[in-house]
């Protein structure tokens, strides 16, 4: 059994903040300011799970090498040589479109240009800032607005990725272009938990196209360390239900990813030709990300409890 196949195994239960804060682990203070109703859906773990988690070892020391070129080297790169630089990013980016549109047919978001207007293009043309330092992170700008009469939609004006290039930079890319997808698709997620799933899914499902032994282990790594210091933040009493929501997301997004991921790897041609199918669905506005966890068995919370988390959307 590997890690993915453990991770599988876990198990989520519901509660509500009610009965959070009838067992101390939120401060009243913390309730009233975050705003949630006291009908809010919160996670946890069984005793298993967390058993599960916290025995598998995780370690992040892999030397990451682009073209043979160290992360150090790289770095150098960008100060010595700027146009080759840009051209092994541009090449690392295109990996991570290459790979998606093998997959699936994205649908034209509105985002801003460099003039700041607004247009109707494809995701790949949102502006890119390389300027992070993390190696691993990344995040896509957005905002609600009024395109026309009656036409809200969200409007991208950036996708914030990596100022150093590895090889996990066009999975980090393909992460944050599958959030324009449902961010542009109102309503395709009725569990705020799930914000996260489908963009991780898509990280594991980029690592069957690889044979680097070293991006694989980096991205199972990352998301089992995330994992860990997401679980430890639900016991920190101090944190505002704010930031506890923030880490039952990537806590329940990580684990349902995983299991999604689990099915497809093991699946005939078939079922992984279904599910890739469902997931275009869902990008296409015809099916809600939990319509096509219900039909792997995913769907871990019961509808009462989806009819709350939508409540806590909307507040």
């Amino acid at each position: 059994m590997d890690v993915i196949d453990q991770i599988s195994e876990c198990n989520i239960q519901t509660y509500s903040i009610f009965n959070i804060l009838e067992n101390e682990m939120f401060s009243a203070l913390s309730f009233i300011v975050s705003g949630f109703s006291s009908n809010t859906p919160f996670i946890t773990l069984d005793e298993k799970s967390l058993e599960i988690i916290n025995n598998i070892h995780t370690n992040n020391r892999h030397i990451d090498k682009v073209n043979g070129l160290s992360t150090k080297e790289l770095i150098n790169l960008e100060f010595t040589n700027n146009k080759r630089y840009q051209k092994l990013y541009e090449i690392q980016l295109s990996k991570g479109k290459i790979f998606l549109n093998s997959f699936f047919t994205l649908h034209k978001v509105y985002l801003e240009n460099e003039r700041y207007q607004v247009i109707y293009e494809s995701p790949f043309n949102i502006l890119i800032s390389n300027t992070l330092e993390e190696h691993i992170d990344g995040f896509i700008a957005h905002e609600t607005k009024d395109i026309s009469i009656d036409n809200i939609r969200n409007v991208f004006s950036e996708i914030a990725l990596p100022r150093v290039i590895t090889s996990v930079l066009p999975i980090i890319y393909s992460h944050e272009i599958i959030h324009s997808q449902i961010y542009s698709q109102f309503g395709s997620i009725n569990n705020i938990f799930n914000n996260e799933l489908l963009s991780i899914f898509i990280e594991l499902l980029y690592l069957d196209t690889i044979t680097n032994k070293k991006t694989y282990n980096l991205i199972i790594n990352t998301k089992l360390n995330m994992l860990k210091q997401r679980l430890s933040k639900l016991d920190n009493t101090d944190l505002m239900s704010i930031e506890k929501l923030d880490s039952m997301t990537y806590v329940v997004s990580i684990i349902t990813a995983f299991k999604l991921y689990n099915i497809y790897r093991k699946g005939n041609i078939l079922i992984k030709k279904e599910l890739i199918n469902n997931i275009q669905k869902i990008f296409d506005g015809n099916l809600t990300l939990e319509e096509v966890l219900e039909i792997y068995d995913l769907n871990w919370m019961d509808n009462q409890c989806i009819k709350q988390s939508k409540k806590a959307i909307n507040q």
